[in-house]
């Protein structure tokens, strides 16, 4: 039993900032966008199976935010922070029950979806968000890729959701959206390197230091703004092949080019936290701008 509990409605406006709401929308328009690419129309948006697992997206994205910040708590990462763990407003128990709630709720609607595929990336993204803080997110890399293949996740599974027929038109999109993730993450350690470092987690940058881990980011960038080309290396003929398009071949580069432009500003700055924090803020308006590209001019 909890003792001196906080007020109850008092304890669910921290839980609901512990889910970083302003993300919220991010998952959704993910899943939507995947739903959009695979059908070439808005239409699926009619189908409740494309905002069912809209909301899975969401709830897993926000419970892996709780979940999150209970072991930070519990490892003293967050102990110089202001935070609901850490102000007292939130009691660890509670941030606890709300984290396994999130993910068991999904886990009982997941079982309940008709086909194999999308139960089985559902229910994968689920495990894995569950298991990235306490054994995962203290090996370098390793941490990138599980995030980054969990947000791009939502683009499959909102194909799925919609279209089973077009899937090879996902192809593209998922390649793009984990690439800028893993750019984005990369970056977001170099802001955190510091603090990172004293807390004993061994992050890419923490390990090879800042401008190797901007190296490596940019170069994940480089992989997102070539995502256009691919299909030239499998021939018209082919099903990956035919995916080519050339407005997307231009436009999706120079969409990219934003995010490395500011990526090399932040690296002359010398990792400025100003520098670095206004090239992040870009990442999702680039994302959502790239998306509506593939939508509107993808094969």
């Amino acid at each position: 039993l909890l003792s001196n509990p906080p007020p109850p409605l008092a304890v669910l406006g921290e839980l609901w900032r512990m889910t970083r709401p302003a993300c919220i929308p991010g998952g959704l328009a993910l899943t939507f966008f995947g739903a959009t690419i695979a059908t070439g129309s808005v239409h699926c948006f009619r189908e409740p199976l494309v905002w069912m697992v809209a909301a899975f997206s969401a709830l897993t994205g926000a419970g892996s935010m709780v979940f999150n910040d209970y072991f930070d708590f519990r490892a003293g990462v967050d102990a110089l922070k202001s935070k609901p763990l850490t102000d007292g407003t939130v009691h660890p128990e509670q941030a606890l029950l709300a984290a396994s709630t999130f993910y068991l709720t999904i886990f009982f609607f997941a079982a309940l979806l008709e086909d194999p595929w999308l139960r089985l990336i559902v229910s994968s993204s689920i495990l894995t968000t569950f298991l990235y803080t306490p054994l995962l997110k203290g090996i370098p890399m390793i941490k990138n890729v599980v995030v980054a293949f969990i947000i791009s996740q939502a683009i499959v599974v909102g194909g799925l959701a919609a279209n089973l027929a077009n899937l090879h038109r996902l192809i593209l999109p998922t390649i793009f959206v984990f690439s800028t993730i893993m750019w984005q993450e990369i970056s977001m350690d170099i802001t955190d390197a510091d603090g990172d470092a004293k807390a004993g987690i061994k992050t890419l940058p923490v390990a090879l230091g800042n401008p190797a881990a901007m190296g490596i980011a940019i170069t994940f960038l480089l992989l997102a703004g070539a995502t256009p080309f691919i299909p030239l290396a499998f021939g018209p003929s082919t099903t990956i092949g035919s995916l080519f398009s050339l407005p997307v071949a231009v436009l999706l580069p120079a969409a990219q080019a934003i995010l490395i432009y500011g990526s090399l500003s932040a690296w002359r700055s010398s990792f400025d936290r100003k520098a670095m924090d206004k090239v992040l803020d870009r990442c999702f308006p680039v994302l959502a701008v790239a998306l509506t590209i593939l939508a509107c001019f993808g094969v």
